[in-house]
């Protein structure tokens, strides 16, 4: 190293890095021991600094200068050599980094001017975008949060790139993806840990466990193969990728990126894809139709009344091609169940509406009991309708008195006792007041029992379709035949006045009275037969039968009585009127249990009658997808069954039995998957996890412009949208 030293001090005076400047007197060999100050100001000096040695003092002068002068130091200690002032210079180093950070200040003054203009985004952009967004798009601000003020924040995003979940609140200004947007599939982190541990619990059942891609496999091994957690939240741009131009599908995304989430992960669809459990039957249906059962109809004596040969006779699909609708009732299904509904087929034509039931009349008016005058028939009815029931129970005392007489046979009252005869009296009376204020009040009567069963205010439509416009003159003709002094006793029995006892025979009702009488509302809906008023359905969709299925159901508008529960559930048997209960059935909806006194008390599930098909609503996203009308071009008529065959084991109908929508056995096998992996292969129909799935999941709008985002300009709309 000594060899190789060829500055030291004794030879030469180097000057020091981080000096900024250089003594005036450098440049003749003698520059200043101290140097300049660091601003560059000359601190003159001498030639040494002397030391006093005992009493004197000595030179200091280095050899470089000479060494020791012979003069020596004054008697004061000072150097008798003084330098002249210089003018210091800067350094080299000193000097270019002056020069660079010149170059850096006037660059940054021409990028700062430069990016006042708005043009600068077209200097700095990725991109073009693709045909969705660029349609809608004005300026970077409409999708980069950092772009809303046009410098350095707009370089920083160039350079950088999104800024994660901030940018993805921008999208939300178009793509409504509900409550849970930046989840994985839209779903909460209850639903999508359900789901993964339902996908473990899987696994750990296999013997062989799915292998996974290679490449997906590498990837794991270089990135660590960390999936996300159920917690995380993903921004949009971690699976769509913008500015690579007007053609690309910002859709498209490869199974690797899939499958780097889920917790199974497999070679391809034929290759480690589970198999279908149950697919697509995860409920039963809404509407009971049991295609075993019709297949084998028409196939034996009743193929002339066969609607067609094929499925598509009966179904088509939507303008989507995706969903399976069914046909309507007039031209599927009128020609076998028409008259199931009218009750032309079983004879027995006509639901009672308003019944006067029989009496032991002799026993009552034995007991002092008087119900005034009560006609004596034995065909009349043994007991109140049901539609009666529900309206006399307006009244509150109606559903203690009807609860007393629970399975009372009310044409033998002699083994009861006089409190069980004094209800049948009050009953019998609450019955004539209903009749007399429906022959004075006409609709108004009806109207406000409704009113009061709604605990509002009925609407006309209402009225009008829970009383089926039942006409005046018939039931005035009704009330006339069978109590022709109700007027007189009703308003004794207001007044607390005693009423006659005595009764009527009814020899006068003629047997042709129990065909339709035709009303002056010229409908046919309404007859009288006996001791009842009668209605008849007058086909698919009554809207009295639907009305009061509704109304009354423990989901509708109708304060709940017992009665209006029990009309419900025989309106909605199989075998009830009008048969509605034969093809609608009825879904029980659990809604818990509530703690009462710390004890769980199970709340009644919500009954509600499935009047419609399954339909596919517009906005409903499902985890698979499927288009029917892509598969009829390759199928012949019969092609529907390659997927949906029959299984005649399957216990159908006894799954309605207990109201459970999620209960239920298929009519169809299960689908193969095997059917599905003949064609669809990578070089055939493909089988990216896309081409069946759906990402998001759930009620999600289609995207609209938010023409109050900053950066958006409305699209323009058209009489068509």
């Amino acid at each position: 190293m000594k060899k190789l030293d060829r500055f030291g001090h004794k030879e030469s005076q180097y000057e020091r890095p981080q000096q900024k400047w250089i003594c005036g007197h450098s440049d003749s060999g003698h520059a200043c021991q101290l140097g300049p100050d660091k601003r560059g100001n000359c601190r003159k000096g001498s030639e040494c600094s002397p030391v006093k040695k005992g009493e004197r003092w000595h030179c200091t002068r280095s050899e470089i200068r000479g060494g020791k002068c012979t003069e020596g130091p004054r008697p004061d200690g000072s150097c008798c050599r003084p330098i002249p002032p210089c003018q210091p210079r800067r350094s080299l180093r000193s000097m270019r980094g002056l020069v660079t950070w010149c170059l850096i200040a006037l660059s940054l003054g021409l990028i700062a001017i430069a990016f006042s203009n708005d043009s600068v985004k077209d200097l700095i952009s990725p991109g073009e975008l693709g045909f969705q967004h660029g349609a809608v798009v004005d300026g970077c601000a409409g999708c980069h949060s950092q772009a809303v003020h046009p410098g350095v924040n707009l370089v920083q995003t160039a350079i950088v790139g999104a800024s994660g979940i901030e940018d993805s609140k921008l999208c939300l200004g178009c793509h409504k993806l509900g409550q849970e947007s930046f989840r994985a599939h839209n779903l909460s982190v209850q639903e999508l840990k359900h789901s993964s541990d339902k996908v473990k619990n899987h696994l750990d059942k296999l013997e062989t466990k799915p292998e996974p891609p290679r490449s997906l496999a590498l990837l794991s091994a270089v990135f660590g193969g960390n999936r996300p957690n159920n917690d995380a939240t993903l921004a949009c741009a971690t699976c769509h990728l913008e500015h690579r131009g007007k053609e690309f599908n910002l859709e498209d995304m490869g199974n690797e990126r899939c499958q780097t989430c889920h917790a199974s992960a497999f070679k391809s669809f034929a290759d480690g894809h589970p198999k279908f459990d149950k697919y697509p039957y995860a409920r039963r249906t809404p509407i009971i139709f049991d295609h075993s059962e019709h297949f084998r109809y028409f196939a034996g004596d009743h193929k002339d009344k066969a609607p067609g040969s094929s499925c598509n006779t009966c179904h088509h699909s939507d303008s989507t091609g995706t969903a399976m609708l069914t046909g309507e009732f007039s031209k599927m299904c009128s020609n076998c169940h028409v008259n199931d509904i009218t009750g032309e087929k079983s004879k027995e034509v006509g639901i009672p509406f308003i019944t006067v039931p029989a009496l032991d009349l002799e026993t009552l008016a034995e007991r002092g009991v008087s119900v005034g005058q009560w006609p004596a028939n034995a065909d009349a009815e043994e007991d109140l309708s049901q539609f009666l029931k529900v309206l006399l129970s307006t009244n509150p005392k109606v559903p203690l008195l009807l609860a007393k007489l629970k399975d009372l046979d009310l044409r033998d009252l002699s083994e009861q006792d006089d409190e069980v005869l004094a209800a049948v009296g009050l009953l019998a009376w609450e019955l004539k007041s209903f009749l007399f204020d429906l022959y004075n009040e006409k609709e108004a009567a009806l109207s406000r029992r409704f009113a009061a069963l709604l605990n509002r205010d009925a609407q006309f439509t209402e009225v009008a379709d829970l009383s089926a416009h039942l006409p005046l003159d018939l039931a005035r003709d009704s009330i006339d035949a069978w109590f022709p002094n109700l007027g007189a006793e009703v308003r004794l029995f207001r007044a607390n006045r005693a009423v006659p006892i005595f009764r009527m025979d009814a020899e006068d009702l003629a047997e042709s009275e129990s065909e339709p009488v035709e009303s002056w509302y010229q409908t046919e809906r309404w007859f009288r037969r006996g001791f009842s008023l009668m209605y008849q359905p007058i086909g698919h969709a009554d809207n009295f039968l639907k009305s009061w299925l509704d109304y009354t159901s423990n989901s509708g508008p109708m304060v709940k009585t017992p009665y209006a529960d029990e009309l419900f559930l025989t309106l909605s048997d199989r075998k009830g009127p009008g048969a509605c209960g034969k093809c609608h059935s009825v879904d029980a909806i659990n809604t818990g249990t509530s703690k009462v006194s710390d004890t769980e008390q199970i709340i009644a599930p919500i009954l509600a009658i499935n009047w419609l098909t399954n339909r596919p609503e517009p906005f409903r996203h499902r985890f698979t997808i499927f288009s029917h009308k892509t598969h009829f071009s390759l199928l012949d008529q019969s092609g529907c069954q390659k997927c949906h065959s029959i299984n005649d084991e399957a216990d159908y109908l006894a799954r309605y039995e207990g109201n459970d929508p999620m209960v239920g056995e298929s009519r169809f096998a299960t689908m193969n998957k095997d059917s599905c992996a003949s064609c669809h292969t990578e070089k055939d129909a493909g089988s990216g996890c896309l081409k069946c799935h759906n990402y998001h999941i759930g009620n999600l709008p289609p995207a609209a412009v938010a023409a109050t985002l900053p950066g958006f300009m409305a699209a323009p709309s058209t009489d068509k949208e």
